[in-house]
């Protein structure tokens, strides 16, 4: 993942490399730091909103169902009697 986000010629140079992260890191911002000048973009990446409001869902749904199995309990119980 980390390589993948690399510019091709910094990949190309890495991919052989069985270094640790760290240490392709360094290496990565060595060879860019040599290499001719271009426009280089950082992105951040935050946590994904989908899988939160799937979650959240999931949630309701799981609440409803106990709901749904304490109330057929108590029938159960209150037709027993």
């Amino acid at each position: 993942m980390f390589l993948q986000r690399l510019p091709a010629n910094v990949r190309a140079i890495l991919a052989s490399s069985s270094d640790p992260l760290d240490t392709l890191a360094s290496m990565a911002d060595k060879i860019l730091e040599f290499s001719p000048s271009h426009s280089h973009a950082v992105y951040a990446v935050g946590p994904s909103n989908t899988t939160d409001d799937r979650f959240s869902r999931l949630e309701a749904q799981v609440a409803q169902v106990s709901e749904a199995l304490a109330e057929l309990k108590f029938r159960g119980r209150a037709s027993s009697q």
